[in-house]
This record gives C-alpha cells, structure tokens and sequence, in this order.
C-alpha cells in the first residue's frame, strides 16, 4: 500500500514538474503558446492564461499582488471578443463587460454594495468602442436617478435626472456633447421650477423660474450667456454640471 501511494505521489510530482517546464513557451516565430504565468517579485502569481499563436484563449486570471483575484476573463475563439469580470480586493464583483478587441463592447454593468447586497449602480452600452444607447445611472434602491443619451459617441438627446419618487427633476437638451436647445427643471410634485434654452452651452433668450405653487417669481433674458439682470441672477438655478455618473462611478 505504501509502495502504491510513492508511485502516486512520483507520478503526481512528475506530471506538475512537466507542466511548469511546459509554461512561458515560444514558438520558433516568437509567438506564446499554451500556459502562461507572471508573477509578482514576492512569488505570488499575477496572471495565468493560455495562448494560442501569440492571442489569449479561453479563461485568464488575474491577480492582485495580495494573491486575492483581480479580473477573470474569457477570451473566445479569433482573439476577438472578451467577457470580463473586474473585482476589488475584498472579492466584490465591480463591473462586467465585454471587448471587441481591445474596446469595449455591447452592455458593461457596474455595481454598489449595501452590506453584503449587490446592486446595480451603472450600466453603460457600447459598440465597438463607441459610447450609444441611453446610460443609467442607480440608486441604492436600482431606481433610476440619470439618464444620458448617446449617439455617434456623444451626448445626443435629452439627459436627465430623477428624483427617487420617479419624477424628472431636471432635463437638458445636448447636440454632440453640447448644450443645445430647451431645458426645464421640477420640484419634486412634477411643477415647473425654471425653464429656458441654451444655444451653444450658454442660455439663449428667456428664462423663467417660478416657486413650487407653480406661480412665475422671476424672468430673466440672456443673450450669449449674459443676463440682463446681472444683480439679480435666481439662486434657484440649476447648471448641468457634472453628472452623476462621474460622481458615483467607481474607479477600475
């Protein structure tokens, strides 16, 4: 039985001993083949993979210099499209999403934490590398609270911001990432707060705002940018400033 269980262990050394001799091989035109492995100056691994002609193939991981996994992904077949699974180091899933090649493509969907509940903090659509589609941003109830529209890689169409009862507090018309056209604001009851135009990122012609029984409080005329009321500019005005998405998305 003893005799058994030294051939067993020999084979079992042996066979690992052939596979690490096996890793980090070139081909006679320079191009990685099979299993791969870096590591980090303190030993432990910093990814492991598989190559085939010099492209990833199949499943690679990465690792923190920690040990703890960094991204898990799944390279398909002609090198060209990837799935990916970023993680923090407490093991917390970030974000997944997809490459086409080295841009990122179709839905990428980040995520927050409440305690141990994952829930859904942003999602993003891409082609190819171009920004489309409408992005949303969530609260910590996945109820919506900003909405931006792209097309052709840019802003294009109204962006909004919700209040979490669902109401639209705030909308502004962009044409290629600038302001361009009407934009209004809510109190949280759905009634006007201001409304006006911009033209070319700064306001255009009449503004008016109003208090939250909907009555007009103030009128305010600009042209380029500049008011005619320079003394008496509303506090209550609302700029399309950074969005929330820049606030909230987490960094890679």
């Amino acid at each position: 039985m003893q005799y058994i269980k030294f051939l067993f262990n020999a084979f079992f050394i042996l066979i690992a001993s052939l596979l690490i001799a096996q890793a980090n091989v070139t081909d006679s035109f320079g191009n990685k083949q099979g299993s791969w492995q870096k590591k980090y100056a303190n030993g432990n691994v910093k990814y492991l993979g598989n190559f085939k002609d010099d492209v990833p193939l199949g499943i690679f991981k990465h690792y923190f210099e920690s040990g703890k996994i960094k991204s898990i992904a799944n390279h398909y077949p002609k090198g060209l499209y990837t799935s990916v699974e970023n993680y923090d180091e407490n093991g917390k899933i970030i974000n997944v999403g997809k490459f086409y090649l080295k841009e990122r493509d179709s839905v990428w969907t980040y995520y927050q934490y409440l305690g141990k509940d994952k829930k859904v903090l942003l999602r993003e659509y891409y082609e190819k590398g171009r920004k489309i589609g409408t992005w949303k941003v969530f609260n910590e109830e996945e109820k919506i609270i900003e909405e931006i529209p792209y097309k052709n890689n840019r802003i294009n169409g109204k962006k909004k911001q919700y209040y979490t009862n669902g109401m639209v507090a705030v909308y502004w018309t962009l044409i290629d990432d600038k302001l361009n056209g009407p934009s209004e604001a809510f109190y949280s009851d759905g009634k006007i707060k201001q409304k006006g135009v911009y033209k070319y990122n700064m306001k255009e012609g009449k503004w008016l705002y109003f208090d939250n029984k909907g009555l007009l409080k103030q009128e305010i005329n600009y042209e380029n940018g500049v008011s005619d009321q320079p003394n008496s500019i509303s506090s209550e005005d609302i700029k399309e400033d950074q969005s929330i998405i820049d606030i909230t998305k987490p960094k890679e």
